[in-house]
């Protein structure tokens, strides 16, 4: 005689989605190791053991982190050199801070800035001291792509099958294919000129990016927008900058902060607050609108499905940002002066090629939650709404998406390795 057993929901629920984890039909979200991984005891051990054994980069990582949480209003105390609280150590108040800011957006209060955490606030995720689980900041090792990749992709058999029954938001004409965007919002794009497709409750245009994309690279992290070339170059190939191409004039660059006496404070006010062009009255805004040319050289056919595209916004107010949270690393003094003078990107804008309709890349990028979906043909003059500054190709993405033909533009079938789900749309 077989026994009923009663299950609460909850305990329903944990049991189905074990099930279709094991099917490869879904898979944990890249922020499990981070936010949502390991125990809180875990956590509370590699923050109590930070302040004592965190590398200088790591140190450097929190400053930027306290800064974000203080343009946001949180009290850090009043410790450090300038008494704000900003002293690069994690201390109760900033542990405070960061958890009141994950209750805020709805993420797990562990305290730990990862992959979630992150690129709400703006700023790289932490790498801990002796690793929590999968380490935010680090790639894994080929060993673990390895196995990763035989956990998560769907089997030859699972593939077919996800062809056949023909999911919603891909479209089978190899000329009109879309990533990480539904069936409906890709019929609304142009090839011809920008449009909005959709709406969201992401403001950082560079958060939008690792949501849409992170399904096809767990390790995706994206910062701010300017930060998100180094993190994605580390495990992909660059096509294109603009900032390291000979198109930037960086020896006026120098000369103009200089000249315009651009200190230190000055571009702490800036690299602290959101949208402070208007508020921080320097040279910094007008320095990099005139050290951007009138159009890239960059050729859009090479632009592939998955592809990130560091952008220059027109109208962006965090010009300021952009540039003084760079070039402070680079020790700029009182008097306009930098000990190092190698360039930097400064972009204020971010996207990925998510769709190519009519043989034509389109870039999808998040203006304040407005998500824009633009042709890249849109993109190539500084008169534009956004011009391209940059393209990385991350390898991740683009071995997965489309059954590689992210990187291969001759390959005809259409097809993604990793379903879509409603919580990327």
């Amino acid at each position: 005689m077989k026994k009923i057993i009663k299950l609460t929901e909850s305990d329903l629920e944990k049991i189905v989605k074990r099930v279709l984890k094991e099917q490869s039909i879904i898979n944990e979200l890249a922020s499990d190791a981070d936010d949502f991984g390991g125990s809180q005891e875990t956590v509370n051990s590699e923050i109590s053991s930070f302040n004592q054994n965190a590398p200088r980069s790591q140190k450097e990582n929190m400053v930027a982190i306290q800064q974000k949480l203080k343009s946001l209003g949180y009290d850090l105390g009043a410790y450090g050199p300038n008494k704000d609280g900003i002293d690069g150590n994690y201390g109760n108040r900033t542990l405070a801070a960061i958890k009141s800011f994950q209750t805020k957006n709805g993420i797990k209060s562990t305290g730990w800035v990862g992959t979630v955490t992150a690129p709400l606030l703006g700023v790289i995720p932490m790498k801990g001291v002796s690793f929590v689980g999968k380490t935010s900041s680090s790639k894994p090792t080929q060993q673990t792509k390895t196995n990763t990749s035989t956990t998560k992709k769907p089997t030859q058999q699972t593939k077919t099958n996800t062809s056949t029954t023909k999911k919603p938001g891909i479209p089978t004409d190899p000329k009109n294919r879309s990533i990480a965007i539904s069936k409906e919002e890709f019929n609304k794009i142009s090839s011809t000129k920008n449009t909005q497709i959709s709406s969201g409750s992401e403001t950082r245009c560079s958060a939008y990016m690792v949501k849409c994309l992170s399904q096809y690279d767990s390790e995706l992290f994206g910062g701010n927008a300017w930060d998100a070339f180094n993190n994605v170059k580390g495990g992909g190939s660059v096509k294109y900058n603009l900032f390291t191409s000979g198109e930037v004039n960086w020896t006026k660059i120098w000369s103009d902060l200089a000249k315009n006496k651009v200190s230190k404070t000055i571009c702490q006010q800036h690299a602290s607050k959101d949208d402070a062009d208007g508020s921080v009255k320097s040279a910094v805004p007008s320095i990099v609108t005139n050290s951007i040319p009138q159009s890239p050289r960059f050729n859009i056919s090479s632009l592939r499905l998955g592809d990130i595209v560091g952008l220059y916004h027109k109208n962006s107010s965090n010009k300021g940002m952009a540039f003084c949270q760079r070039v402070l690393k680079r020790g700029l003094d009182n008097n306009g002066n930098v000990a190092d003078k190698d360039p930097f990107t400064f972009n204020s804008h971010v996207g990925f090629v998510g769709a190519i309709k009519n043989g034509v890349p389109i870039v999808i990028h998040n203006v304040h939650g407005k998500h824009m979906a633009t042709p890249a043909t849109q993109m190539l003059s500084k008169n534009s709404e956004d011009m391209i500054a940059w393209v990385v190709s991350d390898n991740s993405i683009a071995a997965t998406i489309d059954g590689g033909a992210g990187a291969n533009p001759d390959k005809k079938e259409f097809g993604f390795s990793l379903p879509k789900f409603d919580f990327f749309s």
